[in-house]
């Protein structure tokens, strides 16, 4: 990417744990705009979601850990990192349990004010900005569709 100036969230409204206004004001004031698509029912498609990364150059993810109804960490996945990954579009992030095995693939923030800071060097920094983004990507190679129906195979003919 030659310009980087829009970090993005998807996802749902309860799994944001940013003062999201006060954010936007604060990358603003370090010219980044804040785009977000709340994934919070059925209306939001695929196709939606695929549109909104293509207009984000950084991905945030802030959810402080905590249990969540019907979502135990241990059975979380990067899902998140290996989506925006598959975009070469790089994470900022309050680390997730499950990201333990993608520490060169995203930017560890926090606090807010690391997650601006994060931002910022990634705006400034375009190898950093690659090293990232390519990391991730090369990453979710591995759960590409075709990747994974080949284990679903594997699994299948195992029995």
């Amino acid at each position: 990417r030659t310009i980087v100036d829009t970090v993005g969230y998807v996802g749902s409204k309860d799994c944001i744990d940013l003062d999201l206004p006060e954010l936007s004001r604060t990358l603003a004031l370090n010219k980044l705009k804040l785009n977000t698509l709340f994934v919070d029912g059925l209306s939001v498609t695929r196709e939606d979601v695929v549109e909104f990364y293509k207009t984000i150059d950084i991905q945030l993810s802030f959810r402080l850990p905590r249990l969540i109804q019907c979502m135990p960490p241990e059975l979380k996945n990067a899902l998140k990192l290996c989506n925006a990954g598959s975009f070469k579009i790089p994470t900022v992030g309050y680390p997730e349990l499950c990201w333990g095995e993608f520490k060169d693939c995203y930017i560890e923030a926090k606090t807010p004010a690391k997650v601006v800071e994060a931002c910022c060097q990634l705006r400034d920094d375009k190898e950093l900005y690659r090293l990232v983004s390519c990391n991730m990507y090369y990453r979710a190679q591995d759960y590409h569709i075709d990747n994974v129906v080949k284990s679903y195979e594997n699994v299948l003919n195992e029995n």
